[in-house]
């Protein structure tokens, strides 16, 4: 267990006590979410944060948390387990050790079981806030899958406020999970323009000098990222137009992708950049941006593409990017697992120019609508709601 060791309880008298727990600390918008929160609730407000990740860290081992630094007051914990049920008593030490009014817990619905059982655990009647990020899987049909999901529903009814960071999110979880409406929050994810304007300063990415346009995307290579989409998408594209598509990303998807690019002839147009620390950079520089997901909860990353003044296509899934793009207005939406139509929406980007222009102007106004105090405000609101229903 490493930690950065909790300021003494003494200290923070009469101040609210939160912490923020995950299940993991990769790169994604989920990081910069709880990073920003972190960050700006004890400017904002009274109080005491940290930090607790009890789960995994990146696939190869490198700690993000140097990516998304925090203030050297703010203690962190990190558990490291690989199986859920190995968390649960060092967890329920650190949250008795930290003592917290509240803890917002960023994890996936069918971990909550184990989350719930270490506050439960470390005594004290604490507050535990389901945070979801993503939209609720359907239970595997197995006696294994059905015995899980009715221990989460039984779980979920213990906890006193869920927070989703879209209505699309928020009906899903009232939905799949039986959680009165009442009893959700529906919190958009804090955007911070400050640092897409420091990061896009830097110079053009090495392998994009030369090759354009670059469509870009910037994700984890999984499956519901579905590039499979994309690329046939790109070779629509490029059929009709010489460009080069630039991914961002590294997991698990990443064979799949090279094989399909081999499949379409596609190498040498299609750039896979690996993990970065300075997307921007490619936003930036780039011409378009695609997000060709499946399923997305709210999607971090369209928002910071909008900001950088790129024009973007994205799919009209379930969930996140039509509660952040109105199409034709601030960027196009297409069908999900629509290739074709998501390549002509790539093509009109390209072409033309004027609307490219238009769209990508909107979308930056639209982005710095997703101000941070509202987010800090919504967040330190439901704590102290929740502080409150306990006396």
């Amino acid at each position: 267990m490493n930690r950065r060791e909790f300021a003494p309880s003494g200290s923070r008298a009469n101040q609210l006590s939160i912490t923020m727990v995950t299940a993991n600390w990769m790169y994604s918008g989920l990081e910069r979410v709880v990073t920003c929160l972190l960050k700006e609730l004890p400017v904002a407000y009274p109080c005491t944060v940290s930090l607790t990740i009890a789960g995994r860290t990146m696939p190869d081992g490198r700690h993000s948390a140097q990516h998304f630094p925090l203030p050297e007051t703010i203690p962190i914990v990190h558990i490291e387990r690989a199986r859920l049920h190995n968390i649960i008593i060092p967890l329920a030490r650190c949250l008795k050790t930290a003592s917290p009014d509240v803890i917002f817990c960023n994890v996936e619905p069918e971990a909550l079981v184990f989350y719930w059982l270490a506050a439960v655990l470390a005594g004290k009647r604490r507050a535990l806030v389901a945070v979801h990020h993503e939209p609720v899987r359907e239970g595997r049909r197995t006696v294994k899958g059905r015995i899980a999901a009715s221990l989460t529903r039984m779980v979920v009814r213990n906890i006193p406020l869920h927070v989703a960071v879209s209505h699309g999110v928020a009906a899903a979880v009232a939905r799949s999970l039986n959680v009165p409406e009442s009893h959700i929050r529906t919190i958009y994810n804090p955007f911070d323009p400050s640092e897409v304007q420091e990061a896009t300063e830097k110079q053009e990415p090495s392998e994009l000098v030369g090759n354009h346009p670059v469509v870009l995307t910037v994700a984890r290579l999984m499956p519901p990222k579905d590039f499979e989409t994309l690329i046939r998408a790109f070779d629509y594209v490029t059929r009709r137009l010489p460009a080069f598509l630039c991914i961002v990303g590294e997991g698990p998807g990443k064979s799949g992708i090279e094989a399909l690019v081999h499949d379409l002839d596609l190498e040498g147009r299609v750039l896979l950049s690996g993990f970065s620390t300075e997307p921007y950079a490619y936003m930036k520089h780039s011409q378009v941006f695609v997000l060709s997901s499946f399923s997305e909860g709210f999607s971090m990353v369209l928002l910071e593409a909008m900001a950088c003044g790129l024009p973007v296509v994205a799919t009209d899934c379930d969930w996140g990017p039509r509660e952040i793009v109105t199409n034709g207005v601030d960027g196009l939406l297409v069908p999900p697992q629509e290739p074709e139509l998501m390549g002509r929406a790539i093509l009109a980007l390209l072409e033309d120019r004027d609307m490219a222009i238009r769209l990508a102007k909107a979308g930056t106004v639209r982005a710095h609508g997703f101000a941070v105090a509202d987010a800090v405000k919504a967040y330190h609101d439901a704590a102290m709601e929740c502080v409150r229903s306990k006396k």
